[in-house]
């Protein structure tokens, strides 16, 4: 297989050139890609974490695009990143709500390497939003803050705490628009108009890695983001529903301030 890194296709080794834009055609940057894990075909690398990396993948039979998110091969032996990795597609699964990203497949590689698959989306991370656009219009941040608090909501009825919600683990999709909003203006004779909006942000929550029950408590281990953690995770303590909507919070406020 052979690689464009301007339009990220694969080509079996029949040619130099992209047939598409002309790019010279290089290996793979992954060794994964044009590989098979289960009946998906690895095709790109959308994303990676600590624990692992995320595909773009096609089903080989139906054809539709999924994403894929393998465990790093250096944590195949460890059993408590196995155990992690399992619980994160267990628990993303098990919470069925249209704002959490859906778990549709698990498997394990030919190498014994387990995987999970979730619907593909395109958009932008929260973080990216923020980056280029902070601080948000209130409407627009309220609208993000409502579809997370909801998802966390399904969350906590299914006792799992997230534990390290942050703006990049927060996925926006677009979609069109369904409101009329509301703008103010300086004419006393029309101080305000009514326009439909062209789009509208669809949350999905993503990355349930180090969620957890939260009936389970552990000590002395610290899990999440400094900058988004509420105190007592600070302290080693695990959060419980409580340490979600702190981070959520902050979020909120990072959304309106920048």
């Amino acid at each position: 297989m052979l690689f464009c890194p301007r339009c990220h296709k694969l080509f079996h080794d029949d040619g130099e050139v992209c047939p598409y834009d002309g790019t010279d055609l290089i290996p793979p940057p992954d060794p994964r890609m044009g590989a098979k894990v289960g009946s998906y075909l690895l095709l790109d690398v959308l994303g990676r974490g600590g624990m692992g990396k995320v595909y773009k993948a096609e089903h080989v039979f139906i054809g539709r695009t999924f994403a894929v998110k393998v465990l790093h091969p250096k944590f195949k032996d460890y059993r408590e990143y196995v155990e992690r990795f399992l619980f994160e597609a267990r628990a993303a699964a098990k919470i069925q709500h249209p704002n959490i990203v859906q778990i549709t497949d698990f498997g394990y590689t030919d190498d014994a390497i387990p995987f999970f698959v979730m619907e593909y989306m395109e958009g932008e991370e929260l973080v990216d939003l923020i980056d280029k656009a902070s601080p948000l219009p209130v409407y627009r941040a309220v609208n993000i803050l409502t579809q997370v608090a909801s998802a966390l909501a399904a969350c906590h009825d299914e006792h799992i705490v997230h534990q390290d919600l942050k703006p990049e683990n927060i996925f926006l999709v677009k979609k069109q628009g369904r409101r009329q909003l509301v703008h103010l203006q300086d004419d006393p004779q029309r101080p305000y108009k009514l326009e439909y909006e062209d789009t509208y942000d669809q949350v999905k929550i993503l990355d349930f890695g180090v969620a957890h029950l939260a009936r389970i408590k552990t000590e002395d281990t610290i899990a999440g983001t400094p900058e988004y953690m509420a105190p007592e995770q600070a302290r080693g303590v695990i959060g419980d529903f409580r340490s979600d909507i702190y981070s959520l919070g902050v979020i909120f406020y990072e959304m309106l301030t920048g």
